[in-house]
């Protein structure tokens, strides 16, 4: 008698344990696929980032020309006032 129950409990586990070895996928797999999905997009964000770093970067170099040019007609100007005046 101990034989049968050792036998069906045996047969029992390892019906269950072929059964779930292939049903859920392995958490390491899923984590990994999350992980590089992550990774990816966390790649893309930084490549964002650095273009919108250079654009800001190249923006502000193109407003203190302006603000150069502007600051000169502005000096140009009061000259040109102060001449008419006198």
């Amino acid at each position: 008698m101990m034989e049968t129950r050792s036998n069906k409990k045996d047969n029992a586990n390892i019906g269950v344990t072929d059964s779930t070895a292939g049903a859920t996928p392995d958490k390491d797999t899923v984590g990994g696929e999350e992980d590089s999905v992550i990774l990816a997009e966390l790649r893309k964000l930084r490549q964002e980032h650095t273009e919108a770093a250079i654009d800001n970067k190249n923006a502000l170099v193109r407003l203190e020309t302006n603000l150069k040019e502007i600051m000169e007609r502005t000096a140009s100007l009061e000259q040109r006032t102060g001449d008419v005046e006198e």
